[in-house]
């Protein structure tokens, strides 16, 4: 007889980050792209204020530590959470890294993470993007890498042919969800010299994949998706903290 499984639905992640690997990141000039791919919008005003303090005057190689750490620690957080997510494949962006004060925890800023739901994807053509305001940098359909590759919709030729879209003519977003959709996880960080190391524990339920999960945007009506950087209306869904 197999030993009885553990009797909870909770996954446990861990993860390890080199400090200096995001130092790397900031001394070529690319850790504002990092964000773009990393972080998501309500994570957005951290890291700006984040990016204020590395910009002021004083010794660069201590402004240079202080974001290095932040963005090892927010890697470390993400890995770790998508790690206890065995049922599920996420991305870094469908995982937002808080800290603001939770009641229920004598208004502890203790970090904590906050987990997409299983997004639907709005997908229009170029004319409703453009009507929508959306940045056109990167498409779905053709093949390509792009910023937008978190989406877990595989959006082949068939689909492509369902929505009466040419190959590489297809845009997309994610559907704008409540936030009691999102769901908590504990996370845990803690820095040492070189490295910041991370553990996450989550509900992880064996749940199937949703159908229909890619909505057509004909361009009618409100738009139901939610703005990337350089959309019209990205600053509007930024948290004022």
């Amino acid at each position: 007889m197999p030993p009885k499984p553990f009797p909870f639905k909770i996954g446990i992640g861990t993860d390890i980050c080199e400090i200096e690997r995001m130092g790397a990141i900031i001394q070529t000039g690319y850790h504002t792209r990092w964000a773009r791919k990393v972080l998501t919008y309500l994570e957005w005003p951290s890291f700006e204020t984040k990016l204020q303090e590395f910009e002021n005057p004083g010794e660069k190689a201590v402004r240079q530590r202080c974001l290095s750490q932040w963005m090892a620690g927010r890697w470390a957080m993400k890995e770790a959470v998508i790690k206890a997510h065995k049922y599920r494949r996420l991305f870094p962006r469908d995982v937002s890294i808080i800290s603001h004060p939770r009641k229920h925890l004598g208004n502890s800023s203790k970090p904590y993470a906050l987990i997409e739901p299983r997004a639907r994807t709005v997908a229009m053509n170029q004319r409703t993007a453009e009507r929508r305001g959306l940045e056109l940098l990167h498409k779905l359909g053709n093949g390509s890498k792009s910023d937008h590759d978190y989406f877990s919709t595989i959006l082949n030729t068939q689909l492509l042919h369902r929505l009466g879209m040419s190959e590489g003519s297809l845009y997309a977003r994610r559907k704008k969800v409540q936030e009691e959709d999102r769901q908590v996880a504990e996370v845990s960080l803690s820095h040492e010299r070189r490295y910041a190391v991370a553990v996450c524990m989550a509900s992880d339920e064996d749940s199937a994949p949703q159908d229909g999960l890619v909505l057509v945007d004909d361009g009618i009506g409100d738009s139901i998706h939610v703005p990337e950087q350089g959309d019209r209306g990205w600053q509007d869904t930024i948290p004022k903290v």
